[in-house]
């Protein structure tokens, strides 16, 4: 009998532990650079923003399932009076499908710690119009290379890692992050990202 209820017990803080889930969202920006096959590499400003689930949450530790999004312009526009209207604008959406461990600060609702650190891995989407090298051959026998804006998407492993730093209420944080994501379709783009971010639950 006494066995029957410390196994009902154990299941039952068991399921409390990997099925009590809580939503957690940040927002910041940061940098990235880009960099692939045929294309010079690209330094984006980044606007971030990162939604995800926590889920087998103890009171230093959890794990977390979220789409961090970074939204990066480069580029710009100029005007001249013998080329008239030139543009150089470059976007890019980098969206990967994350699973990060979380431990001690901004990894649960229930830590007192002010310090912590997350890692993780997942697949990513890389999309955005990015200036490549081609050749071009305008039936005057003199073809030539020049830069052409392209509309690339591309697929591939991604992971993360960085420090949460706790302000405010406990369960608010500062984050600091590195990101990376390996192409293999499109031109098989490096993706190499830095941000920080607040937490606001």
């Amino acid at each position: 009998m006494e066995k029957t209820i410390l196994l009902v017990v154990f299941l039952c803080g068991f399921y409390d532990i990997s099925f009590s889930q809580s939503f957690q969202h940040g927002a910041g920006t940061g940098y990235a650079h880009q960099s692939g096959n045929g294309s010079d590499g690209t330094e984006y400003v980044t606007l971030l923003y990162s939604p995800r689930i926590r889920f087998a949450e103890t009171d230093n530790s959890s794990f977390t399932i979220g789409i961090p999004v970074s939204l990066g312009l480069a580029g710009g526009f100029s005007y001249s009076s013998s080329l008239g209207n030139t543009s150089t604008f470059q976007y890019l959406i980098h969206a990967p499908l994350m699973i990060n461990y979380n431990s001690v600060a901004g990894s649960s609702k229930n830590t007192s710690k002010r310090f912590g650190y997350f890692g993780g891995a997942g697949f990513g989407l890389n999309y955005g119009n990015f200036r490549v090298v081609e050749l071009i051959d305008d039936q005057t026998g003199f073809p030539y290379y020049d830069y052409r804006s392209k509309t690339r998407t591309s697929f591939g492993p991604s992971a993360n890692a960085g420090l949460r730093f706790g302000v405010g209420r406990q369960t608010r944080s500062i984050e600091v992050l590195i990101s990376y994501m390996k192409g293999l379709s499109g031109d098989n783009p490096h993706y190499l990202g830095l941000g920080a971010l607040f937490n606001f639950n």
